[in-house]
């Protein structure tokens, strides 16, 4: 992972304001950054696809293919707002902010309590730049399903049926398992479902993809950790009787492809990575205490 450190010589001056309408009603938090950023001589821009909202009529508005001029982006909302927009500006590498409107907030480096006084920090360049690690997935030789800042869950529609499926590495067979499903997670996603289906913490300066086993019909079937630059191909196998058509794969749980029981799935490093800024101060052993 790298990390940059920036001072105030590396004030921003353009920023996108990504808020989440659900979370933000009325748009009342959004604005309230859009006027702090402008009282303090930050050109700032929304979302070309807000422009319809009255309430935001004063605002300036960018489309995707517009984005090159931005400095870096705020994002308003939860972890999900945020993976969900490393996804839509993935091609343009713009570090990101999350303002946390959600729960957990693994993502999000600042909270309401002390909006102004964090925002203001970061203005004066006292933040780090963490680039993190993607994930992509494809299926049968190269056709294209996604980018995942997560994780890409492969599982079946019916939840009480089980898949059968093989693994490979690098082309190497690895194990065959019988399970609700698996998970391939990066160090980010390693605190999301993978925790939760008993897989390992990974601290997100590694390079590592971990696979996990979604309830395995096994007592030895454990979590794999593997190279970030090695690649991960999974084919199924279909018992007598079985349901076959139900398969999904699932992008950072937001994106959902169905896929069928000849699709073989590839899943490696993607070629770019995301850009997040935290606060010089903040480290993830904190933040983990704090969330879990």
């Amino acid at each position: 992972m790298l990390i940059e450190i920036y001072m105030e010589s590396d004030m921003m001056k353009k920023i996108l304001i990504v808020p989440n309408q659900f979370k933000d009603k009325h748009f009342k938090v959004t604005l309230r950054v859009v006027n702090w950023l402008i009282s303090n001589g930050v050109i700032v821009y929304l979302p070309f696809e807000l422009h319809k909202y009255k309430e935001l009529a004063t605002c300036d508005f960018l489309k995707i293919k517009e984005v090159g001029i931005i400095d870096c982006c705020f994002v308003l909302g939860g972890d999900g707002t945020i993976i969900q927009t490393s996804r839509t500006y993935f091609e343009y590498e713009i570090p990101m902010l999350g303002i946390n409107l959600g729960n957990l907030g693994f993502l999000a480096e600042i909270e309401l309590v002390d909006l102004e006084g964090t925002l203001d920090e970061f203005l004066k360049g006292n933040y780090i730049i963490e680039d993190r690690m993607m994930i992509s997935a494809s299926h049968n030789q190269g056709h294209f399903l996604g980018h995942a800042l997560n994780d890409i869950v492969i599982s079946r529609q019916s939840i009480s049926r089980m898949i059968n499926f093989d693994v490979h590495v690098n082309n190497l067979y690895v194990n065959s398992y019988r399970a609700d499903g698996v998970i391939i997670s990066t160090p980010t996603g390693s605190t999301a479902y993978n925790l939760s289906a008993g897989g390992p913490i990974i601290t997100p300066n590694n390079e590592i993809i971990v696979m996990t086993p979604i309830c395995p019909h096994s007592l030895t079937a454990r979590s794999i950790v593997l190279s970030g630059q090695d690649e991960v191909k999974i084919t199924f196998k279909h018992p007598r009787n079985s349901h076959v058509n139900d398969l999904l794969v699932t992008i950072d749980g937001q994106e959902t492809t169905r896929i069928y029981k000849e699709d073989t799935i590839e899943v490696k490093k993607a070629p770019k990575k995301v850009s997040l800024m935290r606060l010089i101060n903040n480290d993830f052993f904190e933040i983990l205490r704090k969330k879990l």
